[in-house]
């Protein structure tokens, strides 16, 4: 049997097939959430009984932020497929989207301390 184009599914398997999509993702949303929690765990723990480098405490507290924010979008995301509720519907985007938003400041921070971790390496401006 053919594998029905988009054109060709009826209203009710299109929106099955949008739900099943739908927590897939959010599915993959929390893996990433708990693979984010395991790294700011882990590289907490390094810094704590390593010698400590100019810029380390700025990736630790980047990753830290950027975990923070995966957990919102993951809240959010789960939120916006259990529910029908147009208000709940959209405070849960409002909530992924500030999650986002967290996860690219934790980045940037992030990058400042690796930046600097670099630069007390070696001589000279690295960009």
């Amino acid at each position: 049997m053919a594998k029905k184009t988009q054109s060709q599914l009826n209203q009710q398997e299109r929106e099955e097939l949008i739900l099943s999509l739908e927590k897939q993702i959010a599915a993959a949303v929390w893996l990433q959430a708990i693979g984010n929690i395991a790294e700011a765990i882990l590289v907490s723990k390094l810094l704590l009984i390593k010698e400590e480098v100019q810029g380390d405490t700025k990736v630790v507290t980047g990753i830290w932020v950027q975990t923070i924010g995966q957990v919102m979008e993951a809240i959010g995301v789960t939120k916006q497929i259990e529910t029908v509720d147009p208000s709940i519907v959209f405070d849960a985007q409002r909530l992924t989207i500030m999650g986002d938003i967290l996860q690219s400041v934790g980045a940037a921070v992030e990058a400042i301390g690796g930046k600097q971790i670099l630069q007390s390496q070696q001589e000279g401006f690295i960009p």
